[in-house]
């Protein structure tokens, strides 16, 4: 994303103070923006499938129950979204949990 960044900048220039919704450079940056949140969740989807792949491994004859993947994922949900509210927390829960 740094490189993209990098071409949006070199080529549309610092993001305006303010947002215009009709101008070029605040439409780039939106669409960088788009992209960067997108990508943001595609790597927070393999988080996720990394960490159930984890939880259903049976080192020791034992299956994480739903209640512990909520439980964990509830955790992990505190520590990458420290700034959010509870309700927000609850519905990314709900999200990665149709994931």
């Amino acid at each position: 994303m740094k490189r993209i960044k990098e071409a949006v900048k070199e080529y549309y220039g610092k993001r305006c103070l303010d947002h215009e919704p009709e101008c070029v450079v605040c439409q780039a940056w939106a669409e960088f923006d788009e992209a960067k949140r997108a990508v943001g969740i595609e790597r927070r989807r393999r988080k996720i499938k990394i960490m159930e792949a984890l939880l259903s491994i049976d080192t020791r004859k034992w299956l994480a129950t739903d209640k512990e993947k909520d439980r964990l994922m509830s955790k992990w949900i505190d520590e990458e979204y420290s700034e959010a509210t509870d309700e927000q927390k609850a519905n990314l829960l709900k999200l990665f949990k149709e994931v």
